[in-house]
């Protein structure tokens, strides 16, 4: 529970943002300064149908996920188990603008934190 907790807050302290990768001036949204300090609450904007504010209350109608990962580090390999709701799902209810004349338009997608 104190991980789920943990992971909860660690999103909490993101701003997210969906933006198209082709266009000429990529960060459309124009996010508020933080210090990198805790924040309640994160912003889902940007690229999307239906931007959306989450907290943490928000954060615990969605089901959490447990994700164990491997990856390389200053230090050599690291590993590590992360839990709590994935981001993709959260963008998947936004639902992205997709270009159906565009070829993988989903593909020039990506997220900025």
């Amino acid at each position: 529970m104190c991980v789920l907790r943990a992971m909860i807050v660690a999103v909490c302290m993101m701003l997210a943002v969906v933006a198209d990768s082709t266009v000429a001036n990529p960060c459309k949204y124009n996010p508020p300064p933080t210090m990198g300090a805790y924040s309640p609450a994160f912003t889902l904007a940007g690229e999307v149908l239906t931007p959306k504010t989450f907290d943490e209350a928000a954060l615990r109608q969605y089901p959490s996920t447990k994700v164990n990962v491997v990856y390389g580090a200053g230090s050599g390999i690291e590993s590590g188990s992360f839990v709590g709701v994935l981001l993709w799902d959260l963008i998947n209810e936004a639902g992205l603008v997709l270009d159906p004349a565009r070829k993988n338009d989903r593909l020039r997608k990506y997220v900025v934190v």
